[in-house]
């Protein structure tokens, strides 16, 4: 039997940071009606009310 192993504080905390990111700032929908100029609606653009929303890295 393997022996169970927890996650510190850090990876778990660093785990759910890129979760969030990963939800929020995957497309929900276009909005742009230009091919040109892409625009997808995002979690993110409703929550900080900005078009452009850059994830932290």
């Amino acid at each position: 039997m393997e022996e169970k192993k927890c996650l510190t504080h850090d990876a778990l905390t660093t785990f759910m940071v890129e979760s969030c990111m990963i939800i929020n700032f995957r497309p929900v929908f276009a909005i742009s009606p230009d091919l040109d100029d892409p625009v997808v609606l995002t979690p993110a653009m409703l929550l900080t009310m900005k078009r452009e929303t850059i994830p932290c890295a």
